[in-house]
């Protein structure tokens, strides 16, 4: 089984943070790179059809129509200005602000979202007032981001029923995204009492619907239900979302196939997920990636290409990348500046307070490996990893307080410290309760 050192990665995002369904095509070159996602009111193909047949020399055109009074002008001018390069954001405001005031609902939208800090000052008060105005004329878009907004409290009183009424009104005509809340409210309880069931239902619609991040919460669901058609369901999701491009659910089903969690085990088709995720710099791909290269599952063993990948991991942000790095260059060999690097990459994944760094560095300090030795300091970072759960530093840690090495020797501080880890979960660390209770034991003949 391949070694998975990192937590659950987070493929569940707070309500209204989702992407739309036009994530990849923002990100495109021909849009700005600050053109926020959730300005976009168009659906699939249809709207990377009308956005990539913007150009700014339809602006004239857009321009005297807008001038002599054409609501629907306005606000297509509008979009002009911020979708196509130029992208030019006071004009944009000014047009939507104009037609707003004329009624037009589409308009209405941009600028309230505009209030949310992408286009004009942020203000949620607007931004609401705003909202409100165009999801009162049935505006799904607005219906979605409005309750959101209610969900969140912003600009005005928070009240999570009626952010799952909007959710439900914006669902049933369409909307992925309200489709994608609505399920996450259902699986978390928020507003309504938690139902599985339902939860499944919504995720896979907002699925078919075309949302790709729904995918990997109704597997994560399957999986706790147990259902074998569910888990079909939920795989054929995750699958579509995979080859419609969508990263995170490349990486997510190429770490299923190589742990074999709810598909069958396939190293080699797990490799080719996690390769096309990495292309796409999903920094838990490359991290899977060199988990791959260092215990050679599915490939070729090579430890300079797992170091390179969880390197690249490392600096797209992955929290437990230097720890494994730190773990390759300590194992790969005895070299000085091997040692070094270890050195400096768990002194990073420390930083981050990763408890399972912590106490391994305080192990390099104990030990005077790499770096001078420091038991005061050894003792520091067994302390802090303790507090952060990790068993064996309590362990460690006991040990100190019993040598009185790095801090005042004390049995009483080593039987609790030794008593806390022989209380761990024994299926997560099996050697540290062990050793503890063989401490505890030792102590107490000394009692005796």
């Amino acid at each position: 089984m391949l070694p998975r050192k990192f937590p659950e990665r987070a493929k569940f995002v707070p309500v209204g943070v989702q992407r739309t369904e036009l994530e990849n095509v923002l990100a495109e070159p021909w849009l700005p790179r600050c053109a926020p996602r959730a300005l976009c009111c168009a659906r699939g193909s249809e709207a990377v059809a009308q956005i990539k047949n913007m150009r700014s020399s339809s602006r004239p055109r857009l321009l005297a129509r807008a001038r002599g009074g054409d609501v629907a002008a306005q606000t297509e001018l509008g979009r002009n200005y911020f979708f196509v390069r130029p992208m030019r954001k006071r004009p944009a405001a000014f047009w939507w602000r104009k037609a707003a005031y004329s009624g037009d609902a589409a308009a209405q939208y941009y600028l309230g979202m505009s209030y949310g800090g992408f286009v004009l000052r942020r203000d949620h008060k607007r931004m609401r007032t705003w909202l409100e105005r165009a999801a009162a004329q049935g505006w799904t878009e607005a219906l979605q981001m409005l309750g959101n907004v209610c969900a969140w409290g912003e600009g005005g009183p928070k009240d999570e029923r009626r952010a799952n009424r909007l959710y439900l009104r914006a669902a049933t005509a369409g909307d992925s995204k309200a489709m994608y809340c609505l399920a996450m409210s259902y699986r978390d309880g928020r507003g309504v009492r938690k139902n599985a069931p339902r939860a499944f239902e919504w995720f896979c619609k907002a699925a078919e619907a075309g949302d790709l991040d729904a995918a990997g919460p109704a597997f994560a669901l399957a999986d706790r239900r147990g259902s074998e058609l569910d888990r079909r369901k939920a795989a054929h999701w995750l699958r579509h979302a995979a080859r419609s491009g969508d990263a995170a659910a490349q990486d997510d089903l190429g770490s299923r196939l190589a742990m074999g969690d709810g598909l069958r085990k396939n190293l080699k088709e797990a490799v080719r997920w996690e390769r096309r995720a990495a292309r796409r710099n999903y920094r838990w791909a490359w991290y899977g990636l060199g988990l791959h290269y260092q215990f050679g599952q599915g490939v070729r063993q090579s430890w300079p290409l797992a170091i390179k990948c969880f390197e690249r991991a490392a600096r797209l942000g992955a929290a437990s990348a230097p720890l494994q790095l730190a773990e390759c260059y300590a194992e790969k060999s005895a070299r000085a500046s091997d040692s070094r690097r270890a050195i400096h990459w768990l002194k990073k994944a420390a930083a981050k307070h990763d408890p399972e760094a912590l106490y391994l560095l305080g192990i390099h300090y104990h030990n005077g490996s790499g770096v001078r030795r420091d038991h005061a300091r050894s003792a520091r970072l067994y302390h802090e990893s303790a507090e952060l759960g990790e068993a064996y530093a309590m362990y460690l840690l006991g040990l100190c307080y019993r040598d009185g090495e790095g801090v005042a020797r004390s049995l009483p501080r080593a039987r609790r410290w030794f008593a806390k880890a022989a209380l761990a979960d024994i299926n997560q660390e099996r050697e540290a309760v062990l050793e503890a209770h063989n401490a505890l034991a030792a102590l107490a003949k000394r009692r005796g």
